[in-house]
Parts: C-alpha cells; structure tokens; sequence
C-alpha cells in the first residue's frame, strides 16, 4: 500500500490588516477632531480675552485724555532774553516792553498793557527785574516796603525760588505810597550771580487781572544757560 507522502499544511487565518488598519484611521480621526475642537475653543477664548484688554487699555486711554488738559500755551509767543539768558512764554495778543537802564522788561495787555519805557512809579501786569544785588538783600528791600507778609520757597520749572507776598504800606517817597494796601506777589531766583525778580501786583484792592494766565506765563520761566 503506498503512502501520500506530501507533508499537509494548515490554512493561515486571514489577514485582518484593513480592519485594524481602518480602526487605527478612526480613531485617528476621533482624536484629531476632539483635539481641533479643543484648540479651537482655547483660541476663541484666547483671542476674546484679549479683546476685553484692548477694550479696557482703550477706555483707559480715552479717559487719561479727558483728563490731561490741553496745552493752552502751545499757541503762545515766546520772549527770549539773551543777555540775561532766560525765557518765557506769553499769550501771542500780549505785547512787552523792555527797559535796558534798570535790566527789565514788563508784560501786559491791550486792557492792561505794560508800562512805557521811561515811565516811573510804573508797574506792569508782569515785570521781571534782574540785578547784581544778593538774592537774601533783595528780599529784605522788597520785605521793607511791605506788611503783612507770607515768605516760601516754590519750584517753577525745576528751578528753586523764593516767594514773597505782602501789602504795601505807605512809606512817603516809595511805591508803598502810591499802592498803599495793594497787594504785590514777588518771586526770586538767584542764577549766576544774578537776582531774578518776577513782580505780580494788584492794580485795586483784591483785584488782580488775568491772574491764571499770569501763572500760566510764570510756570513757562525757565533759563536757557
């Protein structure tokens, strides 16, 4: 009897690759889009913070512009005093008048313009004066003639000053004779060797004109050397 000797073989199972192959895909693509989805969404919320902190940094900006006033001297003339080496700033309807005998010059307008070159026992809406005199001797010139006086130290333009207010009192021969009871505002700084002596006065009792544009001019005082 003869024998098959041909070795059998048994049949592989099939492949399950497109299957495993199409889950793998799938689960692939579940995930991407969750991960979409979720990037996504931290965008949009990223994005909408954002959005309220330029909303608020404008509304903050808007705010600050309301209210930081305008500069209201940015239109103003500027008076430049070369010799004496400072400046300031006055309204371009102002005029002024300088008078080299005493080192001065005087500001004013067309209800209350400066004094007349030569013109004495004269003042000026503003008068700046520079002398050679020590800045503490000139205080006690100016303090004589006064009463009632109030003396502080004041910074305009980073630059240290002494203020000197006061009511003239009648002393015979004097402007306190003239201006008996009016009040007179002075501010002194002392810069190379020199006395610089702004004067503000009153023109009738309690009344001094135009006032805050003269502290606006006065807050413009700065030296240029």
């Amino acid at each position: 009897m003869a024998f098959d000797q041909t070795p059998s073989t048994t049949p592989k199972p099939k492949s399950n690759l497109w299957l495993i192959a199409t889950i793998v895909l799938a689960v692939v693509l579940v995930v991407g889009s969750i991960v979409f989805a979720w990037q996504k969404s931290a965008s949009n919320k990223v994005k909408s913070d954002l959005q309220s902190q330029i909303n608020t940094l404008r509304n903050q900006v808007q705010q600050l512009t309301k209210i930081i006033p305008a500069d209201e001297t940015a239109d103003w003339k500027t008076y430049t005093n070369e010799q004496f080496n400072f400046e300031m700033k006055y309204p371009k309807e102002w005029s002024f008048v300088e008078y080299p005998t005493i080192n001065a010059v005087g500001f004013g307008n067309q209800d209350n313009p400066p004094c007349p070159e030569g013109v004495g026992e004269c003042s000026s809406p503003m008068d700046i004066q520079i002398s050679m005199t020590n800045i503490q001797e000139a205080i006690k010139s100016v303090g004589r003639q006064l009463s009632d006086t109030t003396t502080e130290n004041v910074i305009i333009n980073n630059q240290n000053g002494i203020q000197i207010e006061g009511y003239y009192q009648g002393l015979t021969g004097g402007p306190g004779e003239r201006y008996e009871g009016l009040k007179t505002i002075r501010i002194f700084f002392s810069h190379n060797n020199k006395t610089y002596e702004i004067t503000i006065e009153e023109r009738q009792k309690n009344d001094i004109p135009n006032l805050d544009i003269l502290n606006q001019m006065l807050n413009t005082f700065k030296f240029t050397k």
